[in-house]
């Protein structure tokens, strides 16, 4: 359907002359000329004689016609803007290990990019016509200027797009020269209605800063009675200001400084309504569950962190149960105290599976969509700490006959209330302030956790997957200092493929997970992390913490998690199993008992030159390595062999 007559028309200000013959508009302003022809558009454009208006009109149009009279405003209006206050795009070169060396030219009409991702090939980008590159002063930042904004952009896009990674997982390699800030070369100014004084508005992150001028554009001149600048927007007072301004310029100043803070009223209740959809869509995509329960075989006996059980014997069955109903759990809170994150950490979660969550904000109440990894990891903690202090053989059931031993009651409240979410020690506030910079929705599988583990309890963390003898049994040797206390051994393992596990290494796996010293396993899929207890046949029995309860649930949630399975190869090859030594001789015995799995460095290094290949090597080469502090050396250069032959 045709509409008749459609217009639109826009103000012109002054000091700015717009003049249209043909479809060919010219902007003119104190900061040049700008030209655009419309000739491809069949619209009418034209200005009212007093030079102050411009119209558009479209006759008998259709709606993509009628689309095109609002495009030609918005391009007269950034001609106007460009001419009256300019444009100006910032650009930051962001690199990992080789620096991006940007050169520009003396007259500020070429950039050559260099040492981009070591490569010796330099890269030169002309600027386009009206278009100027210059330094900041800013480390590795550049600014580039103009009146026209398509050519400022422009500009922008091509030094982007010249640095673009190729043959590259760009997930990883986030190499390159970005847009950071668009703003104005000038000030933008609002005039007050009736004249006299006019107040100057800067945007900020939290809204608007006023400053008021005179008529001659001095800011505190004798219309505002000597002051230097106005408070911000939000806490804009007339009785702020000197008692010698002119009552009717604080009048001018407090009605415009109440119509500007409409706009941020309107800002906070969008932010507001956001953040309260975010949480009914959270609260009922992780709450909702449409697993049927556990199905295990009766064929296959089921192991659950060192202990094996029989699925054919009833008694066995309802022990089975009893321990998997006490394995600790946590999964994703809401409503709870809000945690400010830093304005890195706040970027980088924007990248993480809850990036629709997270735009835009640098307050969280809730963490479900990004907070999967380290819920697994107070998962692993709990467990390490239930086995330490109650032992093995506790059970929920248990917990009603120790109400009549005071003692065994405080200890297992004191245990939960590590993991409160305002005042415990091992919380998700404490966890993000250890993990030291991490991102909190990063890729949540585990070689963050290894640094985060170390700065909560004592720790050995096997490096490239290989455990020190001699550093495990200088950690558990007691001493004038300290008693002997329990160490957790964290072993980062890598299970062969490139994006899912290898069934090869599930033997080792089992013998890994069978062993009574083991405390679970962090794992999952690409940012979805889940802690893996235990396992039957060729599945794996793992707690999922993808599920929103409220910051002020009980205790009991702790014991109330649902066990699944899945096989190895749904899951990444990169994870973390834990291991609780208490004493030397116990570490002895535990490095004793999985030697089946491991090998020195120097079979590792003669299989995988035996080999010739990397991929012929994995099929014989174990999943870690047991050695000393002089054969540390020898495994570092297996690894780089290894990196050699990948």
């Amino acid at each position: 359907m045709k509409v008749i007559k459609s217009s639109l028309s826009l103000k012109i200000p002054e000091g700015v002359t717009v003049t249209a013959n043909s479809r060919m508009v010219r902007v003119k302003g104190k900061r040049g000329a700008l030209s655009r022809s419309f000739r491809h558009l069949s619209l009418d454009i034209k200005v009212s004689p007093n030079g102050r208006t411009l119209t558009v009109e479209k006759w008998f149009g259709v709606h993509k016609e009628l689309a095109a009279v609002r495009t030609v405003i918005t391009h007269v209006r950034n001609m106007i803007k460009g001419v009256t206050y300019g444009f100006r795009y910032k650009m930051k070169s962001v690199y990992a290990h080789f620096p991006i060396n940007m050169v520009i030219s003396k007259a500020g009409d070429s950039i050559e990019i260099r040492n981009f991702l070591g490569e010796k090939n330099n890269r030169t980008v002309n600027m386009l016509r009206g278009v100027t590159v210059s330094q900041t002063g800013v480390k590795d930042e550049i600014q580039l200027e103009g009146n026209d904004v398509e050519a400022v952009s422009h500009a922008a896009a091509l030094i982007q797009q010249c640095c673009c990674v190729k043959n590259k997982d760009i997930r990883k390699f986030l190499d390159g020269v970005y847009v950071s800030e668009k703003t104005t070369l000038h000030r933008q100014q609002r005039h007050l209605p009736d004249g006299g004084t006019f107040v100057q508005v800067d945007r900020s992150r939290n809204g608007y800063d006023v400053y008021e001028f005179d008529s001659k554009g001095e800011r505190g001149g004798s219309n505002c009675g000597g002051w230097d600048a106005a408070p911000s927007a939000s806490n804009f007072n007339i009785s702020s200001l000197p008692t010698s301004a002119p009552v009717q310029s604080l009048r001018r100043s407090s009605s415009c400084a109440e119509s500007l803070q409409q706009p941020r009223r309107q800002q906070q209740q969008q932010q507001q309504l956001k953040d309260t959809v975010s949480d009914l869509w959270n609260s009922f995509r992780y709450s909702l569950n449409l697993s049927t329960g556990l199905r295990l075989s009766k064929s296959q006996p089921v192991c659950c962190l060192g202990a094996f059980y029989d699925t054919n014997q009833p008694d066995q069955t309802k022990q089975l149960a009893s321990d998997m109903g006490s394995r600790f759990f946590a999964c994703y809170r809401k409503n709870f105290e809000p945690i400010v994150l830093s304005p890195q950490q706040s970027n980088m979660a924007k990248s993480g599976s809850g990036a629709r969550e997270v735009i835009g904000r640098r307050q969280f109440s809730t963490d479900a969509g990004w907070g999967c990894m380290y819920r697994c990891a107070q998962m692993l903690l709990g467990n390490a700490l239930q086995m330490l202090h109650l032992g093995r053989g506790w059970r929920v059931q248990q917990e009603q006959r120790q109400r009549q031993q005071p003692a065994g009651q405080q200890l297992v409240g004191q245990l939960l209330n590590l993991f409160n979410e305002s005042t415990g020690q091992l919380s998700l506030r404490r966890l993000l302030q250890c993990a030291s910079g991490a991102p909190p929705a990063g890729s949540s599988g585990p070689p963050p956790l290894p640094r985060l583990f170390d700065r909560l309890c004592s720790v050995l963390v096997a490096r490239q997957s290989c455990i020190n003898r001699d550093q495990l049994a200088e950690m558990l040797r007691p001493n004038a200092f300290r008693d002997n206390r329990a160490v957790l051994l964290l072993l980062p393992l890598w299970l062969g493929g490139a994006r899912q596990a290898n069934p090869m290494y599930l033997a080792a796996l089992q013998v890994l997970l069978g062993d009574e010293a083991c405390v679970g396993m962090l794992g999952g899929r690409p940012r979805h992390s889940v802690y893996i207890f235990g396992y039957q046949g060729d599945r794996l029995l793992y707690l999922d913490p993808h599920v929103c309860e409220p910051a002020s649930a009980g205790p009991g949630l702790h014991y109330r998690a649902r066990p699944r399975l899945v096989r190895l190869p749904e899951l990444d090859p990169s994870c973390a199993l834990g291991f609780l030594l208490r004493s030397w001789p116990e570490a002895d015995s535990f490095l004793r008992r999985v030697d089946v799995c491991a090998a020195s460095p120097q079979d590792r290094a003669a299989a995988a030159s035996a080999s010739g290949s990397y991929s012929a090597a994995a099929t014989a080469l174990p999943l870690f390595s047991i050695g000393t502090d002089a054969s540390q050396r020898e495994h570092e250069s297996y690894t780089e062999l290894e990196e050699s032959l990948l």
